[in-house]
């Protein structure tokens, strides 16, 4: 199996990555917690809105 160390994801449409970012969140297992901390921090730092 292999293991990747960067998931790039690319849209010109910010609704359809914040639609795969619920995606993602809603699948977590239940005992995996999101930090909306860095959320916020990695919202910063993209290039587009």
């Amino acid at each position: 199996m292999k293991t990747f160390k960067d998931l790039k994801i690319q849209s010109k449409d910010s609704q359809t990555l914040k639609d795969i970012l619920t995606s993602v969140i809603s699948g977590l297992p239940s005992n995996w917690k999101l930090r909306a901390d860095l959320i916020d921090d990695y919202s910063q730092n993209k290039s587009k809105n």
